[in-house]
């Protein structure tokens, strides 16, 4: 037969209790606050407000603030360009008139052209040039010289070595008409030329670079009754403008 008995615990005083009972309870006190701890916490978490919630638009950069990105020669593929050339002195023989001295000279260029991806690591790029040089024969003591103006076609590929800057070579051929004025003597003619040439392009802004090369230019115009044999090496400094 079981006992109904159960024994009230409340107003026991527990350190009179032999140690095992007392060891036995407080193993039982604790096992109920877990318990009850198990119950109580998900209830918490489920009426808590949140205290700090990731919105999106924090992880969004202030345009105001955010850095400028590199240039990096994104460009237009239209574009413009115009350079004073400085012609290097050279020995020339004109026909039957002899030998002649020119020394340094000068000029300028203009040109318009197209780039295709413009914006790569390697850029092929086509244009029409139009350049004007004059000379003087430094031997004659007189302003008499040498006059080209010069229409042609250049092909051309830009090499990307870093942001804001590019290297690039290309070669040209066209016509040019070169007139003489060689003391007494004077002359004029048409004649192909052809030109190689190579140089570096440096960011100003975002639409404009400093262009700044050399070129080798080669042109036998019939003068004087003879060939005239014309090796021009030309130093070019200008700018390049690129259209929207």
């Amino acid at each position: 037969m079981q006992s109904s008995f159960q024994p009230d615990l409340r107003d026991t005083n527990l350190s009179t209790l032999p140690c095992w009972p007392r060891a036995r309870l407080a193993a039982v006190a604790a096992a109920c606050a877990l318990i009850s701890g198990l119950g109580v916490a998900p209830a918490l978490a489920q009426t808590a407000e949140p205290v700090f919630e990731l919105q999106p638009t924090m992880l969004q950069a202030d345009p105001d603030t955010a850095p400028t990105p590199a240039y990096d020669f994104t460009v237009p593929n239209w574009y413009a360009r115009g350079a004073v050339l400085i012609l290097f002195p050279q020995e020339v023989e004109i026909g039957t008139a002899g030998d002649f001295t020119l020394g340094w000279g000068g000029g300028f260029n203009f040109a318009g052209g197209y780039s295709f991806n413009a914006g790569g690591d390697v850029s092929p790029r086509v244009e029409v040039e139009y350049i004007l040089l004059l000379d003087e024969f430094r031997n004659l003591g007189t302003d008499d010289g040498i006059t080209w103006n010069s229409l042609g076609v250049n092909g051309l590929v830009d090499f990307r070595v870093r942001d804001g800057m590019k290297l690039y070579a290309g070669a040209g051929a066209g016509m040019t008409y070169v007139s003489v004025d060689a003391g007494n003597t004077s002359d004029d003619a048409f004649t192909p030329y052809f030109q190689v040439l190579g140089g570096g392009l440096f960011r100003f802004s975002d639409d404009i670079e400093i262009d700044i090369g050399l070129r080798y230019n080669i042109a036998s115009p019939e003068l004087l009754d003879g060939d005239f044999d014309l090796a021009n090496v030309l130093f070019h400094v200008g700018l390049l403008l690129r259209l929207e």
